[in-house]
């Protein structure tokens, strides 16, 4: 897959997550629980970090260093749905979006052998990118879910 393709497969993808989010209706985008204890509002503040966090990371394998622990989930989570607790749909909407330009912009700027070369513990950016896709199909699955 060229990048040109990774990176329109990358925007697709929150496209469709975002889209079926907003197909919800207030009152289950507050309230209705997803997963666990998230409601679709929880799961759409947790993606909006998630982008700005495999930034880093792939800066951190460019660097060819290797990557540093992931913070614990748990308590990473919970605090990005806490700072976004009073943030509407649209805004925590639009910061998605924005996170998402600011990866593709980092990978729009990158070479083909950039993407592929492993880095630090033999991830590459590619690899990462992938993985970010994976995460919001998931998420995106779980929306779906829930709604049957």
């Amino acid at each position: 897959m060229k990048k040109e393709e990774l990176i329109q497969e990358m925007e697709r993808s929150i496209e469709d997550f975002i889209g079926e989010i907003e197909q919800l209706s207030e009152k289950e985008f507050e309230t209705t629980l997803i997963t666990g204890t998230w409601t679709a509002k929880d799961i759409l503040s947790h993606v909006a970090a998630w982008d700005i966090i495999f930034v880093d990371l792939s800066r951190t394998l460019l660097r060819g260093e290797p990557l540093p622990d992931l913070p614990d989930f748990d308590a990473f989570n919970a605090e990005v749905v806490s700072e976004r607790r009073n943030l509407s749909r649209s805004q925590i909407t639009e910061e998605v979006r924005k996170n998402r330009k600011a990866y593709t912009d980092f990978i729009a700027a990158l070479t083909e052998e950039q993407l592929t070369e492993p880095g630090g513990d033999n991830y590459t950016i590619r690899g990462l990118a992938r993985n970010i896709i994976s995460h919001d199909q998931h998420h995106l699955w779980q929306i779906r879910i829930r709604k049957e």
